[in-house]
């Protein structure tokens, strides 16, 4: 069942019933959070939630570093809005290279213990990014030449990697590889005792039959990680919002609209054609206006969800 988000989002009610909880966003692209669970985002911060970003795509669309470490800079500046929303501290983000470590995988105690991995994380205040910088996939998951045709959908259907980090940070040998490395992200963010919430992209066509393949990959990875942390999960739709009806607030969509602009000033503040909205400003209008999800244990028809539920 797809959800209504409203001014109090339906989609987290339920799992911040908990007194504290990790908020974990597991998104392709730098942008994604913003435009598909931003009013989400900035909710759990209201609430004084710690808020983890996990990145798993470059999103350099073949355009080359300097476009996609521009990306990372929009995230981070969407991040510093989101905070401001929430009337928490916001500050310039420090960022370092940490080390993830890895548990044996598959359950295997016996199994030699895989090398931890190298990823860029970013904090302020009671948010953190982490950037995986994976190769973008293309919207079909075929790749780009540039990167071998690497890409996500390739490696979970071919399940031969590996899928290296654009920067040389990381590899990954399969996508359990790359949710093990997820659930280590997390645990390492998460303090004892408190509870995860995982949010991502809704993975099945059914409820979102309209989406990017890394959208997709990175939802099923997402999902594989948070059964490893037994964590509560929520998808969310993403291009198929095109055909669906605004449902948000005022405040909830002007929430959303404030952290995407952040992002796509920092775009533009670099190069003056880099704006995500005038690449495809009819569907980033309706993305901001409209935040469907459905709990992981939810299946059926599309429903709504009213504020006040």
């Amino acid at each position: 069942m797809l959800a209504m988000s409203g001014s109090a989002p339906a989609a987290v009610a339920d799992a911040q019933s908990a007194s504290y909880a990790l908020e974990a966003f597991v998104v392709a692209h730098a942008d994604d959070w913003q435009l598909f669970m931003g009013d989400v985002l900035v909710e759990a911060l209201r609430r004084r939630h710690p808020v983890l970003v996990i990145v798993t795509s470059a999103g350099d669309a073949a355009r080359g570093t300097e476009f996609w470490q521009t990306r990372e800079q929009g995230a981070l500046a969407s991040t510093l809005a989101a905070l401001a929303l929430a009337g928490a501290s916001a500050r310039v983000a420090d960022c370092v290279v940490s080390r993830v470590p890895m548990a044996a995988l598959h359950g295997h105690q016996q199994s030699p213990m895989p090398p931890a991995r190298a990823v860029r994380t970013c904090r302020t205040g009671d948010a953190a990014t982490v950037f995986l910088r994976l190769p973008d996939g293309r919207p079909d998951g075929a790749g780009y030449a540039v990167h071998g045709y690497q890409s996500l959908l390739r490696l979970a259907a071919t399940g031969r990697g590996p899928l290296s980090a654009l920067d040389g940070s990381a590899s990954y040998a399969s996508v359990g590889d790359l949710a093990e490395t997820v659930a280590g992200i997390i645990r390492t963010q998460q303090r004892l005792g408190v509870a995860v919430h995982v949010h991502t992209h809704d993975p099945d066509p059914m409820t979102n039959v309209i989406d990017h393949a890394d959208h997709r990959e990175t939802g099923r990875v997402a999902l594989d990680a948070a059964r490893r942390l037994h964590a509560a999960v929520t998808l969310y739709a993403g291009y198929s919002n095109v055909r669906r009806a605004d449902n948000l607030t005022p405040e909830a969509a002007a929430w959303k609209a404030y952290c995407f602009v952040q992002y796509d000033r920092a775009m533009m503040a670099r190069h003056g054609s880099w704006s995500a909205y005038a690449e495809n400003a009819w569907a980033h209008a309706l993305y901001l206006s409209r935040t469907y999800a459905r709990p992981n244990v939810e299946h059926g028809l599309l429903r709504r969800l009213w504020p006040g539920r």
